[in-house]
Order: C-alpha cells, then sequence, then structure tokens
C-alpha cells in the first residue's frame, strides 16, 4: 500500500468512527433526558412514600452523572477522531496538492547564512515548510538548526536508523500529526519553556507567602467560627478578613508575578502529556529512538504520569481566575497560595527532567518530520562517507518539484573532477540544477532521505553564491553584497578543506571585461585550493579554463532545441560546451529589433 493510499484508507475508517460515535452521542441526550425525568418528575408523581421517591430520585440522578460522564469522554474521543481525520486530509492535500500543513519557518531565514537564503530553505513552499510536521516551538527551533548545520557521519547514520524505523510505524506517525492538530484546534501555545523555570530565588518567598497564606486562613477561619457562634459582629468579621487581605495582598503579587510564566499553562501540557504517553507504548528498536525513550523513564517513573500531574497541579492554580471562587473562597483562605506551593514542590524535583523531556519530544518531532516524508515521497536514505572527495549522484531531482514535472540528472565528483563548470541558455535549468545539488546535500547532511536514485556524499560544509541582492537598510549594493559573498568564501577555502561551493553567475554587477577577470580569478582559486564546486555561467570564457586545470575541471551544459521557431528544454545535463543560445530570440519576442543599427542616433 503506498502512502496516498494508506491515508485515505485512515481517513475512511475514522469517517466511519465518526458517523458512530455521533450516533451514540445523540442517542446519550435521550437518555440524560429520561434520567431527568426519572429524578426529578416520576418521584412527585409515581408514589406519596418518601422511600420510593427518594430512590427514583438517587436512580435517575446517577443515571444522569453516568451518562454525562460518557458523554465527556464520547466527546475527547470524537475530537481525537476528527484529528485523525484532518490529519489524513492535510496529507492527502500535501501529497495532491503540495499544500504543506506546517509553518513556513521564515522567522528563521538569515540572508548572512552560508546557503540557506540561496536554497531557498526557510519561507513560504520552502524546504522547511515542506519538510515541518513539528508542532512545539523547541522542535521548529531544532529542525532549522539541523537544515542549517551539517550532522556528523556517526549523527547522521543514528537519525537514518530512527527514521527508518519510523517509516515503518505509519499508524504511529498519524497518530503523532492528529496529536499536533488538536493542539492547535484547541490553541495550546507550542512554547513551555518557562515551565522549567529556575526557582532558586523564587522558592524561598514562596514558602514565607506560603506560611503567611496557611497563617492568615486559620486566622480568617477562627473569626468565622466566632462569628457563626454568635460572639462576633459581621461588620467586624467583613473588616477583619478584608485586612488580613491587604496585609497579604502585596507578598500575594510578587508571588504571582514572578509565577506568571507557567500559570494558564495547564492546557498547554496535554499534547506533551499526549506525545510521551504514545512513545511510551511503542516498542522502538534503533539507538536514538531508544536513547529518547529511555530519557522519559529517567525519574524513575512514567514521564506522561508526571506531567499529568504537573498539569493537574496547574489546573489548579487555574482556579485563580474564577471570579465565583476569588470571592467565596480564595478572599479568605488563599487556597490557590497552597496550590501554587504544591505546584512549584514538584516542579523544583522534576525541573532538570522536564528539560530533558521537551528536548526529547522535539527530536522526536523532527525525526517524525523526516519519516513523514519519506512515507509520502519513497526516496533514497543516501550514503555517507569518511573520504572528503567523493560525491555521486545518480537520478538526483530538486525535491520541492512534483514528482511528474522532475527533471533528474547525474553527477560525480572525485579526486579527478572536482569542479563543473556549467554553461547554457536562459531559462535551461541551471540554476535548478545547482539548487538540486544543494538541497539534496543539506537533506543528506541533516540525515534526512534525499530525492535521487543513488546518493553518496562525503562530509562537506556548502557554501553558495546565487541569489545575491542590494540592502538599503544596510547601504549595501548588489556588487559589495556580491564581493561579500565572495570573500566568504574565500576565506573558509583557506581553512576548510571540505567546502562544496555552489556558484550562479559571478559579478553580476560589474562590467564585462571586469566580470571576466574576476570570474577566472575565482575559479582559479577554487580549483588551486581543490574544493569541490559548480559554477553555472552564460561566459563561455570560463569554459576555457578546462585547458588549464584538465586534471580538476569540467564541462557540461543545458541546451536547447528550436523546432518551427519555438524553443523546447529538455533539462538534461550533457558534457562539454553549450552551443546553443536563446537571449537574442527572447528579446525578439518582447518586441526589440536587434538589427536596427541606428537606434535613437537617427532621430538625434
Amino acid at each position: 500500500m503506498d502512502s496516498l493510499d494508506f491515508y485515505v484508507n485512515q481517513k475512511r475508517k475514522n469517517e466511519d468512527l465518526l458517523r458512530i460515535a455521533q450516533i451514540t452521542q445523540s442517542k446519550y441526550k435521550y437518555i440524560r433526558l429520561v434520567a431527568f425525568v426519572v429524578a426529578l418528575v416520576i418521584p412527585f408523581v409515581v408514589s406519596d412514600s418518601v422511600f420510593v421517591s427518594a430512590l427514583f430520585f438517587l436512580l435517575g440522578i446517577s443515571a444522569f452523572l453516568f451518562v454525562v460522564r460518557r458523554d465527556i469522554l464520547l466527546d475527547i474521543r470524537i475530537a481525537k477522531i476528527e484529528s485523525l481525520i484532518e490529519a489524513a486530509t492535510q496529507e492527502i492535500n500535501a501529497i495532491e496538492t503540495d499544500q504543506f500543513p506546517g509553518r513556513n519557518g521564515s522567522c528563521f531565514s538569515n540572508r548572512k547564512h552560508a546557503y540557506s537564503s540561496d536554497l531557498n530553505i526557510f519561507g513560504e513552499r520552502s524546504l522547511y515548510h515542506f519538510l515541518n510536521r513539528t508542532h512545539t516551538a523547541a522542535a521548529e527551533q531544532l529542525l532549522a538548526n539541523w537544515l542549517k548545520a551539517p550532522a556528523s557521519k556517526a549523527e547522521i547514520e543514528k537519525r537514518q536508523q530512527a527514521v527508518r524505523e519510523l517509516v515503518s510505524k505509519p499508524e504511529l506517525l498519524i497518530e503523532i500529526r492528529s496529536l499536533a492538530v488538536l493542539k492547535n484546534r484547541n490553541k495550546e501555545k507550542n512554547d513551555l519553556s518557562g515551565l522549567d523555570l529556575k526557582t532558586d530565588a523564587f522558592w524561598p518567598r514562596l514558602k514565607i507567602a506560603f506560611g503567611y497564606a496557611v497563617a492568615f486562613s486559620l486566622l480568617n477561619l477562627v473569626l468565622i467560627g466566632t462569628y457563626f457562634t454568635g460572639h462576633l459582629n459581621y461588620l467586624f468579621l467583613l473588616a477583619a478578613v478584608g485586612f488580613n487581605y491587604v496585609l497579604f495582598s502585596s507578598l500575594y503579587r510578587k508571588v504571582t508575578k514572578q509565577a506568571e510564566p507557567v500559570l494558564g499553562q495547564s492546557r498547554d501540557l496535554c499534547f506533551f502529556e499526549d506525545f510521551i504517553a504514545v512513545f511510551e507504548r511503542e516498542q522502538v528498536q534503533s539507538q536514538l529512538l531508544n536513547d529518547l525513550a529511555r530519557e522519559f523513564s529517567a525519574a524513575g517513573e512514567s514521564g506522561s504520569v508526571v506531567i499529568s500531574r504537573i498539569r493537574k497541579l496547574l489546573h489548579r492554580t487555574d482556579h485563580r481566575y474564577n471570579l465565583a471562587l476569588q470571592l467565596v473562597l480564595f478572599s479568605w483562605c488563599y487556597a490557590d497560595v497552597a496550590f501554587l506551593f504544591d505546584y512549584w514542590r514538584v516542579q523544583r524535583r522534576y525541573s532538570g527532567f522536564l528539560t530533558r523531556w521537551l528536548h526529547a519530544v522535539a527530536h522526536l518531532e523532527v525525526l517524525s518530520s523526516f519519516a513523514v516524508m519519506q512515507f509520502n515521497q519513497s526516496w533514497l536514505f543516501p550514503s555517507i562517507s569518511e573520504n572528503p572527495i567523493q560525491f555521486v549522484a545518480e537520478g538526483l531531482g530538486h525535491p520541492l518539484i512534483p514528482s511528474a514535472k522532475r527533471v533528474v540528472n547525474d553527477v560525480r565528483f572525485d579526486d579527478r573532477n572536482r569542479m563543473l563548470i556549467v554553461t547554457g541558455s536562459n531559462m535551461s535549468g541551471k540554476s535548478t540544477f545547482l539548487r538540486s545539488v544543494g538541497v539534496n546535500l543539506v537533506l543528506a547532511l541533516a540525515g534526512a532521505p534525499v530525492c535521487a536514485a543513488k546518493f553518496e556524499t562525503g562530509p562537506f560544509e556548502l557554501m553558495t553564491y546565487m541569489v545575491i541582492s542590494d540592502s538599503l537598510n544596510e547601504n549595501v549594493s548588489t556588487f559589495q553584497a556580491e564581493l561579500l559573498r565572495i570573500k566568504q568564501i574565500l576565506d573558509a577555502s583557506r581553512t576548510k578543506h571540505n567546502l562544496f561551493v555552489l556558484l550562479d553567475e559571478l559579478l553580476r554587477g560589474t562590467n564585462t571585461t571586469d566580470r571576466e577577470l574576476g570570474c577566472k580569478a575565482i575559479v582559479r582559486h577554487i580549483a588551486h585550493h581543490q574544493l569541490f564546486a559548480v559554477v553555472a555561467t552564460h561566459d563561455l570564457s570560463l569554459a576555457n579554463m578546462e585547458q588549464q586545470f584538465p586534471r580538476q575541471i569540467r564541462n557540461a551544459h543545458f541546451d536547447i532545441q528550436i523546432e518551427t521557431g519555438k524553443m523546447f528544454f529538455d533539462y538534461k545535463l550533457k558534457s562539454g560546451v553549450c552551443q546553443s543560445f536563446n537571449a537574442s530570440m527572447l528579446l525578439k519576442e518582447i518586441g526589440l529589433d536587434l538589427n536596427d543599427a541606428s537606434g535613437d542616433a537617427s532621430r538625434n
């Protein structure tokens, strides 16, 4: 069964379950009504016996409460079923219409990064957008970090093993996706870093506040008892309780203000509780998944149970926002301080574990994102070599181009072929080829599958020069921006010997003569430092440098076919230098007469 069939079947199965659940829920409405009648109507109509009336009342109330509880549980089940349906629908849309369900990662964009801006790693319809199935802020940041820097060979292989195992568990993947869908629907926060506040400075103040709360609560209780025995005036009671509240309020406000980052987050913990519970039930084999799963039992008990306990304690502190409870209970009892004290006592005990669990959840989310991509696409896990002079790709395509439109190519680099100079006409596929190499290299070195039939690579560090623009905010012209990026590459080449460089149309911001001289100087520098590089250019003079460096440089090209005045591109990489160009034809199509030499001179 392919991925699309799996999601369609999951959607249909859960739609059937949803219909059954909704029918059951409608029956509960009638049962509640019957129970209500039994409890409140029949006892006064059927019998004059107090015993019989009380019996009917108790039976009716018991049945009513039982059905209400079952209805609440059914509501929870319906919400989970609906989230499974929505998760399956999102993946169907991702496969069929390229509608990516996750955030696009635009907040991680950095034009000064070595390659992320040129390769469209972040932003709308980017690689990050395509991959992302994470929910928490920590996981979103971790995914960005993995895409911005290569991992070691050992770490890549551990990630690949984990992703392979997750791919074999599609039901687990869709359940994880449904958790994120459900929590997004509930508008739960995805950043719980505040839960692990450093408590050294706060804990002493909270203990003092708790002591005062107990003392004032007992005093108020004595005052209330004295009032009910008739020994205290009502107005004096209100004045005494109000005076105690004023005395305590200053310390109370300081305590609650410092605790504000965690107050009101009880609902937000549901995702972590459910996510951890899912992995605690799952039997995993790969080293990385085992290591992460063991984190959830590092405290000596189930991580989901501890999270549940913390969530319930936080939920009790949420009662402080209830106006009725504030007036009736917390105005004299200060129970919310006791609730906060209970929470912080548990939080201090598990403080270090909370950080580890959030870290483990983030890793599992990112690995699950890679696994969903692989399950949807059925691509290849690349082979990572320690050999720094190896790069082989066959059937290489751009991951973000739909498979029906994707054209694949083969490319190979080794000790005798370190640089590829690619010439070609406009729109022939040069830039897309460079991005195909770069994006797949990013995926490979992050531990993800790649869009290729064969992919072997060494531990490269990637740098690019492709989309260079000016910056008004930074007062940087286009040519200055080009120079800054070139300097960044040249500086790195002097200290790093595993660079893989992608260069697209060098020095576009200067005149033809200087550009030719500068481009050749850059290519010579790369050749002398024996870097791996792909250089895309319209400048045929660069192709002549193969003669100067025959053991390092080779030429390849993308060409154009013209039939009955129409241009056709096959986007296939071919050996040698391009002999066909199309700029003149394109200029004629927009109305320029290239044969008119007189120009404006004839009109002066």
